[in-house]
């Protein structure tokens, strides 16, 4: 029996020393490419990915100037019949560099129909640097309609 609860205990220890630990850096890029956009922002803004599932952000929970939602949720129809703003979220990695695209569009709901109006967006790139071991911002750009 001791040795079972020995054998147990250093196998958790292990797992627990061995697991990871750290930042998500894909996810936390993604997250500030959100952020840094321009503060223009009447209302609220909506963030779906490019699955049109909602998007969560995980460093602005103070602020609460985005929020998620699914927009073909039957429980949302209500509050998209009045229109809403939406971003989508369109993040593709290609070899070391990340290009996240924000699309801003507005959606509304009438007689079972969606209606999707496009307000512009940003293009934003990152790009892994080697000799500094960390992501870094090439280019942000927000252009409209």
């Amino acid at each position: 029996m001791n040795k079972f609860l020995l054998i147990l205990f250093y196998s958790f220890i292990s797992c627990a020393s061995l697991a990871q630990s750290g930042v998500n850096e894909y996810k936390k890029m993604i997250d500030s490419a959100i952020i840094m956009q321009p503060a223009q922002l009447e209302g609220n803004v909506y963030l779906i990915d490019q699955n049109n599932q909602p998007y969560i952000l995980e460093s602005d929970k103070s602020e609460q100037k985005f929020k998620s939602i699914s927009i073909e949720a039957k429980e949302n129809r209500k509050l998209i019949k009045r229109g809403i703003r939406v971003w989508k979220i369109l993040p593709v990695l290609v070899k070391n560099q990340l290009l996240i695209t924000i699309v801003d569009f507005y959606v509304s709901y009438r007689r079972k129909n969606y209606s999707f109006l496009n307000g512009g967006g940003a293009k934003i790139k990152f790009e892994y640097s080697c000799e500094e071991n960390q992501w870094v911002l090439i280019e942000s750009n927000w252009s409209g309609i």
